[in-house]
């Protein structure tokens, strides 16, 4: 379940619209995180909660007042060719080639 509460601001302009959210709060119960193709999620976390967040949309910009979870446990396995499962939810980085 996923609860959330914030203030906005909307403000037209010439070029993009202006939008911010402020002292956004949400709090998400029962993640769970698994790779395509697998049964097992490789991250669980009952409770993830966020307060006193502040977004600027236009400006594409995020201030995190407060990050907290409850309850978590990432599932990391080594695989035959020595990395970890969770090593390919990204593409490589430049300095790894």
């Amino acid at each position: 379940m996923l609860d959330l509460s914030t203030s906005y601001g909307f403000k037209k302009e010439a070029d993009a619209p202006d939008i911010k959210l402020s002292g956004l709060a949400a709090s998400l119960n029962s993640l769970k995180l698994r790779k395509r193709g697998e049964d097992k999620a490789f991250l669980t976390i009952a409770e993830i909660r966020v307060k006193d967040t502040d977004i600027d949309l236009t400006g594409k910009d995020i201030a995190v007042g407060e990050l907290a979870t409850s309850k978590g446990v990432l599932n990391l396995i080594r695989v035959k060719d020595g990395t970890l499962n969770v090593q390919t939810l990204l593409p490589p980085s430049h300095m790894d080639e």
